[in-house]
């Protein structure tokens, strides 16, 4: 969920942020590098419901394709406030995605790009329904 409140979706290939509800249009599953526990600072994939991965091209921001490649590829960076006991992402954490331009995922209204190398505001994501299993 963005900053908006809005989830992420996609139109066509293009993510968007436009929905408080939940649909099916807005189910993403955050993909590790590796199996076990996303920890801040892993390469992360975010799956579509229908299977692309959300990619990076530019400062766009789509879901083109099923593979996992470079444009595929997210760096997954927790907010931290106050002390932290460990850097493992849950639920209800506050997030940062940094693609492979160096530039982080933001949304400004409805629209999802990457423009700045900043972790603000317009960048941040809560993660919602995190699978258990995962974390395990």
């Amino acid at each position: 969920k963005s900053h908006t409140g809005a989830r992420l979706d996609v139109d066509d290939y293009t993510i968007r942020a436009r929905w408080t509800a939940d649909r099916s249009l807005q189910e993403f599953v955050l993909e590790g590098d590796h199996s076990g526990t996303i920890r801040s600072g892993d390469t992360v994939y975010l799956k579509n419901f229908f299977g692309n991965y959300i990619d990076v091209n530019g400062t766009r921001v789509e879901a083109q394709w099923n593979n996992r490649g470079k444009w595929q590829r997210l760096q997954i960076e927790r907010a931290v406030f106050g002390p932290v006991s460990n850097d493992a992402v849950s639920n209800g954490d506050v997030v940062y995605f940094r693609s492979h331009t160096g530039m982080y995922i933001d949304v400004v209204g409805h629209e999802v790009l990457a423009r700045w190398p900043d972790q603000g505001e317009w960048q941040a994501f809560w993660i919602h329904d995190l699978d258990e299993e995962q974390n395990n």
